[in-house]
């Protein structure tokens, strides 16, 4: 840790971000499929669908975001 700046961390934080968003946008889509097959009556909203990758990144870096690339 003794090595680490500000630039460096941010780095890999932003490298972290890209990897957190694919693994949401995964996550979405087997909730979605496992939702589907629990409940074929109700469909989940499309507002939570679109926004669930935005979601987990703001619970994710919360205050960080505005320190790293969009």
């Amino acid at each position: 840790m003794w090595s680490a700046d500000s630039d460096r961390i941010l780095r890999h934080a932003a490298k972290l971000r890209v990897a957190v968003t694919d693994l949401a946008h995964g996550d979405n889509l087997i909730s979605q499929w496992c939702h589907g097959l629990d409940e074929p009556h109700q469909p989940l909203s499309a507002a939570w669908i679109k926004d669930y990758p935005e979601t987990v990144d703001a619970w994710v870096f919360g205050s960080l975001r505005a320190l790293l690339p969009a």
